[in-house]
């Protein structure tokens, strides 16, 4: 290998590599002389392959989405739903169906028609979907006719609810009227201004032998034609709307085979009614405020009205209880009067030998009082009780008294304590409620062998500052698994009226 100078390092020209020549294309571009074609043809070859490959790409995505469509598709036929019976899909359907607040079951299920084919199939199929009439009040609609139409042709021969509003088209009752023998419930609106539309029920006499439920709304003073007379079905009577502001009209009833009634009248009135229908099982009995005080008057020694199969009954004045005597009673409700309840119960439960289940007594002053605790004392059946104490004047006293008689204690021979059966407590706090006590009792009644399964706190009125004290305590026993709240104004009302009276 030749080898360096020792002296200066450098190598022999021998071995030197030889000079690198110039680049033709450097060459080019020092002449100015530069070929396009070549690399416009690249370019243009290198734009047809993107544009292939796009057109690939575009038709897998494609084939993708195809593939995707297809899975769900594949996955729809073999969906449970799709292998649900028809008869579950209109259950299902039915369930779907809003409330009507008047009355009514629910309103036609036009869009329950759009979902699928086969469940418009079911929908349509389904008469007991469309079986509820609600004659439209407005008369300026044409297609009023032809839904009314259309609903009784999908009803079939199943039994009819007809609404009858106090302002109608007659044209749409000589649509329904015909249909008369297949009613099964009606809710008819009274106005005295259209209270001639009435003279039509002439048309449906001896032809209601499937009525089961007659409401009449509204109806106070006006003639009702005496077409009700014969309904042999006929087992519930609504003659008053739940909070007995409107009274009930005069109408003859086959009251010896009613079952549920609801009305308002004279106390007289009242008795009369009771006395011939002694298949009574519920009943929420109003009194005009004219005649209310006239239930306070004590019997005239005439025998009280027995009721043997009632289990239920509402009163809007408990001094009516002198004149009964209800030994199958299951439930008493007092609710929306002045009248303390309390003295009159013991003689009323005695003379009727009752074992009470539930005892509800709202907005009745001094609801609360020693001698509530006597007769609760008496009523070991109790499950049920709702209790709002006086909120014009201070009962704190009377209050922590029937508390700590319903706190649970233990002894050797086991549990002593107020309303032992007790399961479900609702109770109404005023300005005055001794919320430490209440809730020690509340923690016992939980802990207790039969325990207290739901607990049920509402405003009588606002605690101001102890509210939070009441929502801690509430949250705590709720962590600790237990079915306690608070309820809101809207299901306080509900508790007072609709949910207590025959409907």
């Amino acid at each position: 290998m030749p080898q360096s100078c020792w002296k200066c390092g450098a190598t022999p020209l021998a071995t030197l590599d030889p000079p690198r020549l110039p680049d033709p294309h450097l060459k080019n571009l020092m002449t100015n002389s530069i070929d396009l074609t070549h690399l416009a043809s690249s370019l243009a070859s290198l734009d047809t392959q993107i544009h292939e490959m796009q057109v690939v790409l575009a038709q897998l995505v494609q084939w993708r989405e195809e593939s995707a469509k297809n899975i769900l598709q594949h996955r729809a036929i073999t969906s449970a739903v799709r292998r649900v019976p028809s008869e579950l899909v209109c259950e299902i359907l039915a369930l779907t169906l809003s409330n009507n607040e008047e009355g009514g079951t629910h309103n036609p299920p036009w869009h329950l028609a759009h979902i699928c084919r086969s469940w418009r199939r079911c929908a349509l199929d389904y008469s007991p979907l469309w079986n509820h009439i609600d004659i439209p009040t407005d008369s300026a609609k044409s297609s009023n006719i032809s839904m009314i139409e259309t609903q009784l042709l999908r009803a079939a021969r199943s039994p009819l609810d007809v609404v009858w509003p106090a302002e109608v088209d007659p044209r749409l009752l000589d649509l329904v009227l015909p249909h008369s023998s297949r009613w099964r419930s009606l809710c008819l609106h009274v106005s005295e201004e259209y209270d001639g539309m009435l003279d039509r029920l002439h048309r449906v006499k001896d032809r209601l032998d499937r009525l089961e439920k007659l409401e009449l709304v509204k109806a106070h003073e006006t003639a009702i034609p005496d077409v009700f007379r014969e309904a042999r079905c006929l087992r519930e009577v609504i003659l008053s709307d739940w909070e007995f502001k409107y009274p009930s009209p005069t109408v003859q009833i086959p009251w010896a085979q009613i079952t549920r009634y609801r009305g308002m009248c004279s106390w007289q009135r009242q008795l009369e009614i009771l006395k011939t229908a002694p298949n009574l099982r519920e009943c929420a009995v109003g009194f005009d405020h004219f005649t209310h005080t006239e239930s306070l008057v004590e019997s005239d020694g005439t025998a009280p009205v027995i009721l043997p199969q009632l289990r239920r009954i509402c009163t809007g004045s408990p001094g009516f209880l002198r004149h009964l005597t209800a030994p199958s009673l299951e439930g008493l409700l007092s609710v929306y009067h002045s009248e303390s309840v309390v003295v009159l119960l013991p003689s009323f439960i005695y003379r009727s030998s009752c074992s009470l289940q539930t005892l509800v007594l709202m907005h009745c002053a001094m609801a609360i009082s020693t001698e509530l605790t006597a007769v609760l004392r008496d009523l070991a059946s109790l499950t049920y009780l709702a209790l709002e104490p006086d909120d014009l004047q201070d009962t704190t006293a009377q209050q922590i008294s029937l508390l700590n008689a319903m706190t649970s204690t233990l002894s050797g021979s086991g549990m002593h304590e107020l309303c032992p059966s007790l399961t479900s407590l609702i109770y109404g706090m005023n300005v005055d409620f001794p919320e430490a006590t209440f809730f020690s009792m509340a923690q016992s009644r939980f802990e207790a062998i039969q325990p207290l399964t739901q607990l049920r706190l509402f405003h009588v009125r606002y605690l101001h500052g102890d509210e939070y004290i009441v929502d801690e305590r509430l949250r705590i026993l709720r962590d600790a698994g237990f079915d306690s709240a608070l309820l809101s104004g809207s299901d306080v009302e509900l508790l007072k009226g609709k949910e207590f009276f025959a409907s």
